[in-house]
């Protein structure tokens, strides 16, 4: 972010990628049955289900009997490695069971799948598989996990991505501050497409952007460097379709819509760089009002919750973090800036880590968790060597750090040279416990 603060007024300079349009939904990359595609009630529902319309043929356990084929098993995966899981489907649905083709419904064949799918190991998720084989297309039956992704790649032409956000099925979202659009990982995908184009919903420079999946809303920051086109405005589009859905403008002069929170009761809480203040959005709310505002809040960037009652914000120039009470009328209450145990240098994207803590990035190059003990925030390296780390959002156990390299926007040397690559790179939480 602090790249974007030098170098505000070239920002319309740079090339933006036009080529093309942008679906209006995104068209999902294949996931893998690795990637928990079933639910675990589900898979308990489907044992007496198998047990009733299965057994007798393919046996008890699934090992198969006379003609009928084991279900699970070395033989059962390899004979269907590879293949989409949506066939395995059409054909439980067309031809079983043996005596009777066709006679359970979509939903009662998923359940049967779901067991299968348990019983040779797969991993269940939070959602149910679909009782739709068209819907299970795009999931690949790999009889071996997948290798663990370790980094995924931006699509783009110098999006410069400024943040970050992650919903809980492994689907990554990011914003591209030049190029002016929203990217999107599918679960499991090696790269983030564009998702959401250029002017949609009067979008300018994209600064942050939060998943809201209570709300089914992807809450975006947009920006107006230029003066041009539409104001700084919170923007939100549907999570799911990217269909637009609202436009909230900042009051006040030269607003910089920066990053964005989510509190318990739905609330959205935006920090704006351009004025010492964090704005509000109540739930239901149709226009954004001052929240807090403070002298000390100079460079407003990073805004994460840590429970239900304390929100954080730093500042990305001088290096500080604040902590707010949030009162129970949803009020402002005592704003405190915290010690640190070691110095911030350019600290940007923050997001909750659980249990109170919060994973933070430096433009420095660094991937922080952030602890704290009364009035002092215990600041701990989890990894170093970013370049320009602008961002960071948390998938199960694992960080994802952005690289967004916005120096190089404004670096003559860069003019007529590639910048990227832009990648995201895993970091795994479970070693850094």
């Amino acid at each position: 972010m602090r790249g974007f603060l030098k170098m505000r007024s070239a920002i319309a300079l740079v090339l933006v990628m036009t080529a093309g349009g942008i679906p209006a939904a995104f068209a999902q990359s294949p996931r893998s049955v690795w990637d928990g595609v079933y639910a675990e009630e589900q898979a308990s529902r489907g044992v007496a289900l198998y047990q009733q319309e299965c057994a007798s043929c393919h046996g008890k356990t699934m090992q198969g009997r006379g003609q009928s084929p084991p279900l699970a098993g070395d033989d059962f995966k390899s004979n269907w490695n590879g293949q989409p899981l949506g066939d395995l489907f059409d054909k439980m649905s067309t031809s079983m069971p043996a005596d009777r083709p066709g006679k359970l419904n979509g939903g009662q064949n998923a359940d049967i799948l779901a067991y299968m799918l348990q019983q040779n190991g797969f991993p269940a998720g939070s959602a149910p598989l679909s009782g739709s084989a068209d819907a299970l297309k795009p999931i690949r039956f790999d009889s071996a996990k997948p290798a663990a992704l370790t980094e995924i790649a931006i699509h783009g032409d110098r999006p410069f991505p400024e943040s970050v956000s992650s919903t809980s099925d492994g689907a990554i979202f990011a914003g591209g501050l030049a190029s002016h659009m929203v990217f999107r990982a599918a679960p499991g995908a090696a790269t983030a497409e564009p998702w959401i184009g250029p002017g949609t919903n009067g979008l300018q420079d994209v600064l942050g952007v939060l998943a809201d999946e209570r709300a089914g809303v992807l809450w975006v920051c947009s920006t107006n460097v230029s003066g041009q086109g539409e104001p700084t405005a919170l923007k939100s589009f549907d999570l799911k379709t990217a269909t637009p859905k609202g436009s909230f403008p900042f009051p006040g002069t030269k607003p910089v819509c920066n990053d964005i929170a989510i509190g318990p009761d739905g609330a959205v809480y935006v920090t704006d760089t351009g004025n010492p203040r964090i704005l509000k959005l109540k739930p239901g709310g149709a226009a954004l009002e001052v929240w807090a505002s403070d002298d000390r809040f100079d460079s407003l960037d990073g805004i994460a919750f840590g429970d239900a009652t304390t929100l954080y914000v730093n500042t990305v120039r001088s290096g500080h973090l604040f902590r707010i009470q949030v009162g129970r009328d949803g009020a402002a209450g005592h704003v405190t800036q915290l010690e640190l145990s070691a110095k911030l240098e350019n600290p940007d994207g923050m997001r909750a880590d659980g249990n109170g803590q919060l994973l933070l990035v430096e433009g420095a190059g660094r991937l922080d968790r952030v602890t704290f003990q009364g009035d002092t925030a215990r600041i701990q390296v989890l990894k170093d060597g970013y370049n320009g780390p602008t961002a960071v959002t948390r998938v199960g156990n694992t960080a994802w750090v952005l690289e967004g390299r916005l120096a190089r926007m404004s670096d003559p040397a860069y003019k007529d040279r590639d910048p990227g690559p832009f990648k995201l790179y895993a970091v795994s939480l479970q070693e850094k416990k």
